[in-house]
């Protein structure tokens, strides 16, 4: 499960470069609304055992993506706090913490900015789904990974 994580999130990000171009990123990556709407096409799959073991897959794949995502050495997650205590392990000095804390408050506006747009970009995905109208599982994203912001 995991290298197949790492699989699609590379695929996504060597798409991108090759195409030079975010859209990849974007069409793969969902918020909050768009897990609602995975999570919602996997409870209407009409075989109880598939759905049961969709719904697991999902599980599976949603905390794969979350630990992954939550390792990066991006100041504001676990991963950036690992990256300030290589810098103090090598440096042999810790970092100042005015520093530290201006470092995490700048990456988590990011972080919260990039929520943001992932969400507004899946709020018409949600609507067709809620509504029912225009809604189908070519909506979805394409890519095996899905990521989740």
């Amino acid at each position: 499960m995991i290298l197949y994580t790492i699989d699609g999130l590379g695929g996504i990000i060597g798409q991108s470069f090759k195409e030079k171009s975010f859209v990849p990123i974007g069409k793969n990556v969902s918020g909050p609304l768009g897990i609602f709407v995975v999570v919602g096409t996997v409870l209407q799959i009409p075989n109880v055992k598939e759905r049961v073991l969709e719904t697991l897959n999902l599980a599976g794949m949603i905390s794969v993506a979350l630990a992954f995502f939550n390792i990066l050495p991006i100041p504001a997650l676990d991963g950036g706090r690992l990256f300030f205590i290589l810098i103090e392990m090598f440096s042999g000095k810790r970092m100042n913490p005015k520093y530290e804390t201006f470092l995490n408050n700048v990456f988590m506006i990011l972080l919260l900015s990039l929520i943001l747009i992932v969400t507004v970009k899946d709020i018409p995905m949600f609507i067709r789904f809620v509504t029912g109208k225009n809604f189908s599982l070519n909506h979805l994203p394409n890519n095996p990974f899905f990521a989740i912001v």
